[in-house]
């Protein structure tokens, strides 16, 4: 599967960007996730973005943004918005 960046670039998709992003905004939250918390929310996202050949950072985004808080990650979303739009 690709990532279509913001810029027009395709990049492959990798999970441990993902979760890389998720651990730091949660640390800075004072919320760490586990490596099992990760591997749901990862699991999660996969379960929606399944079958596709290319997925917009933005959805990724979006996506991530909803299975935190349908988990009660409140404090984390602020944190991995802030940190996605600084990799901008």
């Amino acid at each position: 599967m690709k990532i279509l960046k913001k810029s027009g670039a395709l990049e492959e998709y990798s999970s441990e960007k993902i979760k890389s992003s998720l651990a730091a905004a949660s640390d800075e939250a004072n919320q760490p996730l586990n490596e099992s918390d990760l591997r749901r929310i990862i699991a999660s996202l996969h379960e929606v973005i399944e079958g596709k050949e290319v997925v917009a950072t933005h959805h990724i985004t979006i996506i991530i943004t909803g299975i935190l808080y349908t988990k009660g990650y409140y404090g984390v979303i602020d944190k991995y918005l802030t940190y996605v739009r600084k990799r901008v």
